[in-house]
């Protein structure tokens, strides 16, 4: 079931894994502490 939680309830678990999907540049000025980096264009080669 797809429930509607806004981000500001949002409280990651220790074994949630966020990706932060923007680029390089876009994540380095700034990101949500728990995300972790992958950018969409890392996975052009991919599938």
């Amino acid at each position: 079931m797809i429930t509607h939680l806004t981000i500001t309830d949002f409280q990651p678990q220790a074994t949630d894994i966020i990706w932060d999907v923007r680029d390089a540049k876009a994540y380095a000025e700034g990101h949500w502490q728990p995300a972790q980096h992958q950018a969409l264009e890392s996975t052009k080669n991919h599938g």
